[in-house]
């Protein structure tokens, strides 16, 4: 990221309910109200497994595509040349479209020159914490 001068992030909208939980684990993720049995389609957030599984997939999506990381459902793009930044971006949508995976374009920051990722504001000289993170400690 380092010496990046353009940086994108998304944020998958509802990340861990946009992935199905496989047919035979769902009994796993069963629970019991007054009204009825019940279990889960989608992978639920909390369980112990939810996060380490939602991100092993999302990181299989885009593993592939340079100047790309991911950390469960926060992605940011980092290149130095604006062509390769869009075409970085379009490869990214285009895979997360034919994985069916949604992006909540409301939290979405495009094309700038420092950004805010992970708690690290980052930027072409390199990254430091966040001070307004840092606040919620004092």
């Amino acid at each position: 990221m380092v010496g990046s001068t353009i940086f994108t992030k998304f944020d998958l909208r509802k990340g861990f309910y946009q992935i199905l939980v496989k047919e035979e684990d769902r009994p796993k993720t069963s629970f019991v109200t007054p009204f009825g049995k019940y279990h889960w389609n989608r992978i639920p957030m909390g369980l112990k497994n939810s996060q380490k599984y939602f991100h092993n997939i999302i990181s299989r999506v885009l593993s592939d595509i340079d100047n790309v990381a991911v950390f469960i459902d926060d992605i940011i793009i980092f290149t130095k040349i604006p062509e390769e930044h869009f075409d970085t971006i379009n490869l990214v949508l285009k895979r997360l479209e034919e994985n069916n995976i949604v992006i909540n374009e409301d939290k979405n920051v495009n094309c700038v020159k420092q950004i805010s990722y992970l708690g690290f504001t980052v930027s072409e000289l390199g990254y430091a914490q966040d001070s307004h993170r840092l606040a919620d400690f004092e």
